[in-house]
């Protein structure tokens, strides 16, 4: 009974591992590779109005979403500081993004830091 419950735990940890590595890998090479993800650093009303969060602009909308909304909405992606691999994908109406001059590079690394380092502008 002991062999078979550890054996079932080594193939399903390993199985899990597995499924965590392939997702993480196809993430970080859709983000290195595409010039399309991670365009723009923006601010989005999340997680409610009034309250703004640092997201980045990421590629346009898929044709049946475009239909699907009333009015032109653009795909941002929010991390979650600390772990820039976490995070929320939100569409949201392109009239209540802010666009920020600021690099993507200091914006992300606002995220990363908690926000002990704020953006700098894109020309500094």
């Amino acid at each position: 009974a002991y062999l078979y419950q550890g054996l079932f735990t080594y193939f399903y940890l390993r199985k899990f591992s597995l499924f965590i590595y392939k997702n993480v890998k196809n993430l970080s090479s859709a983000v290195l590779s595409s010039e399309k993800i991670l365009q723009h650093a923006v601010l989005v009303p999340y997680p409610h109005p009034g309250i703004k969060a640092l997201g980045f602009l990421m590629s346009e909308l898929s044709k049946p979403l475009k239909e699907a909304l009333p009015e032109e909405h653009v795909c941002v992606f929010v991390t979650m500081s600390l772990n820039p691999t976490a995070g929320v994908n939100i569409i949201v109406p392109k009239k209540d993004i802010i666009q920020l001059d600021v690099s993507v590079e200091s914006a992300f690394e606002y995220v990363v830091t908690a926000g002990t380092v704020m953006p700098v502008r894109a020309d500094s």
